[in-house]
């Protein structure tokens, strides 16, 4: 009797994990790493390399410009990194950073708190 009640508790978690449907914050991409190589160009000019790993749930963008203006020149030197849960926004010139949670984190809870009838409307709309 324990086997069988155990058997169905699993079959209905099954069913209820294969019955939610994947926000749009959730999305995976099609690859599952890349390296993005940019030159930036106008009115500031470097480059900007972007990292992808885990089809796209951890992404850091390293960001090295500088742009003149009326002769003064103001180079930007970052690196932002998301991963499912923080993002991080490191200044490599000054020397510093924040660490904040990530919106999507939220936006992917409060997703799967709506009905399914909210839920494919929001997929719709998206």
């Amino acid at each position: 009797m324990k086997k069988i009640i155990i058997s169905l508790l699993a079959l209905m978690l099954t069913a209820s994990i294969a019955a939610a449907l994947e926000s749009p914050w959730e999305k995976k991409l099609p690859f599952k790493e890349a390296t993005i190589d940019y030159t930036i160009s106008g009115n500031s000019k470097g480059t900007k390399t972007i990292y992808v790993k885990d089809y796209g749930r951890t992404v850091a963008e390293y960001r090295n410009t500088s742009m003149t203006v009326f002769g003064m020149t103001q180079k930007e030197n970052t690196l932002d990194v998301t991963t499912p849960e923080w993002e991080y926004a490191i200044d490599l010139t000054e020397h510093n950073g924040t660490k904040m949670v990530n919106p999507e984190k939220y936006l992917i809870e409060e997703f799967q708190k709506l009905s399914k009838s909210d839920q494919k409307k929001i997929i719709k709309n998206t």
